[in-house]
């Protein structure tokens, strides 16, 4: 598979980076933009006094072209009201919309199981812009998170979402890793640019920021397309 990242225009100035904010109790994650983007990333989790030896990363990136890639077969699938399926991966969690507080704070769920639906991406039924979609990879009171395996998408992995009484159909053709200092504008962009949704969690070692906190280094970000 290809390694090569996508461009995407940017659609704002701002950059955005990424600070890591620990919560007192349950050792989850939640990510910070600085003022000026006011918008959030996807960084979830901590693991126990120690930490967890790491997060699971992809073994491979890619970034395919959506006519390059097969659609997936329109087996009958059951997905529930405000919900995320991706039946390859035996993935199934209900979206918690969540919008970006005074802080600056994209509140991800505290139930590892949920993931948190963006409420400024892009109108769920519209034909253009971004769908964003966080999710914690683990916790060290809950175990595995809803987006644990996501390390492990396929080219062409169905991804079936409902969100307000309509669902869409999406096929995955980008996998990529990038440091949490920064995540691609783009992620961001609402209604704007073609047709994307994008599924973030975390990945690699643990590090420590600056105050001695532990965090992962990474983000997966898987792409798909509508099918």
């Amino acid at each position: 598979m290809s390694r090569e990242k996508r461009s995407h225009p940017a659609t704002t100035t701002a950059l955005l980076v990424l600070m890591v904010a620990v919560a007192a109790v349950g050792g989850f994650l939640v990510v910070q933009g600085f003022r000026g983007a006011e918008l959030p990333g996807s960084d979830i989790l901590g693991g126990g006094p120690s930490g967890p030896a790491g997060a699971p990363m992809p073994t491979e990136t890619f970034a395919l072209a959506p006519g390059a890639v097969t659609d997936p077969s329109d087996e009958p699938v059951a997905v529930a009201a405000e919900s995320v399926v991706i039946p390859s991966l035996g993935i199934d969690a209900s979206l918690r919309p969540n919008e970006i507080d005074a802080s600056g704070l994209l509140v991800i769920p505290e139930d590892v199981a949920q993931v948190t639906y963006w409420t400024e991406s892009a109108p769920i039924a519209s034909p253009t812009g971004a769908v964003l979609v966080a999710g914690h990879v683990d916790s060290r009171d809950r175990g595995a998170g809803a987006l644990f395996e996501l390390h492990r998408v396929s080219p062409g992995a169905a991804i079936h979402l409902n969100h307000g009484g309509v669902t869409t159909r999406w096929k995955v053709v980008g996998m990529e890793t990038i440091v949490k200092e920064a995540l691609p504008q783009d992620i961001f962009r609402g209604d704007q640019g073609a047709r994307e949704l994008y599924l973030v969690t975390c990945g690699g070692e643990v590090v420590q920021d600056a105050a001695g906190r532990n965090t992962y280094s990474d983000n997966v970000i898987v792409t798909a397309v509508p099918y």
